[in-house]
Formats: C-alpha cells, sequence, structure tokens
C-alpha cells in the first residue's frame, strides 16, 4: 500500500468532499485522515491522508479528482506515516520548554517545532538584526527583520503571495519566520504556527522573570533563608 497527503481545494458545499472521496474509493483508497486548511471566499481547502493499493495510481487519481465539479489538487506527496497533529506539536514544544531552563534553548526548541508542523523550507526565530535560531537554509536577519516590521499588521500577519507566515512570541518580539516555496501556508497552518510562537513567548517571559527575581537583593536573601 501507498500512503499519501492529498491538499485538495473544493467548493465549500455539501457533498464536494463527499464526491472526492467516493472517487478515492472506486480506485480502491481510503480515507484515512483530514484536516480542514481553511475555508475562505466559498472554497476550502482540506488535507486527505489517503492510502492507495499502488502509487500507480496517483496519476489517475488526480484525473478523477479534477473531474470532480470545481475541485483541483495544489498538493500530492508520499509520506511514510500520519502527518503529525497540531495538538501533538504544540503539547510536545510545550514538554520540552519546561525542562529549558536556559532561555537561548526557547528559540531553538521553537524553530524545530516550527519546521515540523509547517513542513517548512526554513524556519527563524529573530530579535531586531538578530538571529536566535533557524532551521534549515533561513535567509538574512536583516531580511526577515524588515519583513516582520512591513507585515505586522495583528498577531499572524503573512505575505501576499502566503509562502511566508510571520507570528509574534510578545508585544516586543522576538518574531518565529517560517517559509516554505512551492505551497502557500494556510490558515490552519498560521494558527498553529501562532499556538507554538504563545508557547515559547510565555516560556521566555516566565525565565526572565525567574532571573530577575534572583538577581533582585530580596531574591538573593530567599536563596540564603533557604
Amino acid at each position: 500500500m501507498a500512503r499519501y497527503l492529498l491538499r485538495v481545494w473544493l467548493p465549500d458545499r455539501p457533498g464536494a468532499l463527499g464526491a472526492v472521496a467516493s472517487r478515492i474509493g472506486a480506485l480502491r483508497g481510503d480515507v484515512l485522515g483530514l484536516e480542514v486548511l481553511e475555508r475562505e471566499g466559498g472554497v476550502a481547502v482540506d488535507e486527505l491522508d489517503v492510502e492507495l493499493p499502488s502509487e500507480e495510481l496517483i496519476p489517475l487519481l488526480l484525473r478523477e479528482i479534477a473531474q470532480v465539479d470545481g475541485c483541483g489538487v495544489e498538493e500530492c506527496r508520499r509520506v511514510r506515516s500520519a502527518p503529525p497533529s497540531p495538538v501533538r506539536v504544540i503539547a510536545d514544544l510545550v514538554g520540552a520548554l519546561e525542562h529549558a531552563g536556559d532561555p537561548a534553548a526557547v528559540p531553538a526548541a521553537l524553530a524545530e517545532a516550527a519546521l515540523e508542523a509547517a513542513r517548512a523550507d526554513w524556519v527563524l526565530v529573530v530579535q531586531d538584526n538578530l538571529e536566535l535560531a533557524s532551521a534549515g537554509p533561513a535567509p538574512h536577519p536583516r531580511w526577515t527583520a524588515a519583513l516582520c516590521a512591513g507585515l505586522r499588521c495583528g498577531s499572524l500577519p503573512g505575505s501576499a503571495d502566503r509562502t511566508v507566515g510571520v507570528a509574534s512570541l510578545g508585544p516586543e518580539g522576538p518574531d518565529l519566520v517560517v517559509g516554505r516555496a512551492e505551497h502557500p501556508l494556510r490558515s490552519a497552518e498560521l494558527e498553529v504556527l501562532d499556538g507554538l510562537a504563545t508557547v515559547a513567548g510565555a516560556r521566555l517571559r516566565q525565565l526572565a522573570m525567574g532571573e530577575a527575581r534572583a538577581q533582585h537583593p530580596s531574591g538573593a536573601m530567599d536563596r540564603h533563608a533557604g
């Protein structure tokens, strides 16, 4: 059996997804999972986790889906297992950051989590013009810093073609910047990135408060008293 992730756009109306699933079933394929990535302007973008008897059926499957009125395939990618669930990725980051005593470890863990969650080409955690952490062949921090300044229009700005997504770790930064060249970042993926950035930002503030208490005279007295 061959397993694929199909990113399909289809009319946001009753029966459209059923028609696509019917075409998959006609080829003896199974839909193992479904995630709605976006709904906008009467069009839905769904990601289907599909198992087929043979990879030789893929060209036929793509043609079958294209014959469904208003439907098309944005991406078809072979995978070995189910994609990571957003809940698991965020929970894993929470668990990893609980053991992070050094603030420098937070951006690094965030970059790796975002790379997995968005299946991105690159990830950069940037503060002003400084790179705090990266994953993949990330662009220069100055470029991403300028991008963040130009895009910041809420908690989740994004580029016009949506190949770059930005999420802030807090009012003063840093910023999480994610790039994926071939396929746009959809609303559900941007929401996951925002969740990851929120978790990392909260941990950074918690560590900063701990350091401030330790450096304050009252904190030193508490240590000596203990």
